[in-house]
This record gives C-alpha cells, structure tokens and sequence, in this order.
C-alpha cells in the first residue's frame, strides 16, 4: 500500500506539479459525484421493464397521487446503482490519497444503503407493515454501525446512531406524499 501511495502520488502529483492532493481529490470527487448524477437516469430507464415484471407499479387510485398514469416504484434501486458505481470510482482512485477511514464510510454507506434498498423493494412489491420497515431500517442502521459508523465512541454512539438513522429514515418516508419533496428537502439538508 505504500508503494501504491508512492506511485500514485508520483505519476498524478509531483510530474503535474499543479495539483495538490486536495485539488485532487476534490476533482475526484466532483467526477465521481458526475458519474452518479449522470447514471441515476439511465439505471432508472433500464429497471422500468423490471419493475412491470415483477409488479412494483404505482397506479394512481386516489387524489394524492401527482400522476395520472402507472409509473415504476424502485427508483431507490437506480439511485443505490448509481452511488455504488460514483463510490467505486472515487474508492479506486483516491484509496492511495485517504486513509482507510474513507474506505470504511464508502463500506458502511454501501452495506447499509444495500440493506434499505432491499427492504425498500420488498416494501413496493409486496406493501410491509410499519413494524417490517422499522425491522430492516434498524438492520441497515446497525450492519453501518458495525461497519464503524457512529455519533461517538463507544455503545453509546452506536446506539444513537442507529436511533437516529431510523428516527431519520421514518421522517423522510412522512414527506415523501409530494413528487420531488422528500428529495429537495434531502439537497437542502446537503447544502446546509
């Protein structure tokens, strides 16, 4: 791993000598954030047909609904696709500029975000009770948790870590009635 630092480091930083490694990473973070953003529309297209197939449709019955004919509900699956496919890129190229503790985020984001992407599917195909998703939301939260993820060291920051994830997770499934609320107020929570 040191070798691998060393090289890394000779061949994007010191023959461009216009780079720091924070510039660096900053623009692998940027082309990383690039590659999610650009492929979340194109994993959506993919998984429609999937999504007829295996019967997760949303057919507007009521009023609330802001669409007027059946539209795909595993969106979250495409989202978790495209953030596996931007981590991966930044995890590759920036693993000799970190040190393991981005790794362990990028592992925790990935197995817990697997665990609820999971239970969500389940939820659109098959319609869990409350207690079912609070069962995989609490799964995700800890399998995090176990990953290292925490609020501080020791029981008592994991404990609150995985309160908090699923007291999170329930109040942005509350807003989620409105196409593009829930996910506006998520960029508003990332902005502040």
């Amino acid at each position: 791993e040191v070798q691998e630092k060393a090289w890394f480091r000779s061949i994007l930083i010191k023959r461009s000598n216009t780079l720091s490694e924070i510039q660096l990473s900053t623009l692998i973070f940027i082309a990383s954030g690039a590659l999610s953003f650009l492929s979340a529309p194109l994993f959506s297209l993919a998984l429609i047909p999937i999504a007829r197939r295996i019967g997760a449709i949303d057919v507007p019955r009521d009023k609330r609904r802001m669409h007027d004919r059946p539209i795909a509900r595993i969106g979250g699956v495409a989202i978790y696709l495209a953030f596996l496919l931007g981590g991966a890129l930044f995890s590759a190229l920036c693993r000799p500029l970190f040190s393991n503790s981005t790794e362990m985020l990028l592992r925790a984001l990935a197995i817990g975000g697997g665990v609820i992407v999971t239970g969500g599917l389940a939820d659109d195909i098959f319609s869990l009770s409350p207690w079912q998703k609070i069962i995989y939301q609490l799964l995700a939260a800890a399998s995090a948790a176990a990953c290292g993820i925490r609020l501080s060291s020791g029981a008592i920051g994991s404990v609150g870590f995985i309160l908090l994830s699923v007291l999170l997770s329930n109040a942005f499934n509350l807003i989620d009635g409105l196409d593009g609320l829930c996910s506006g107020v998520s960029a508003s929570c990332l902005i502040a």
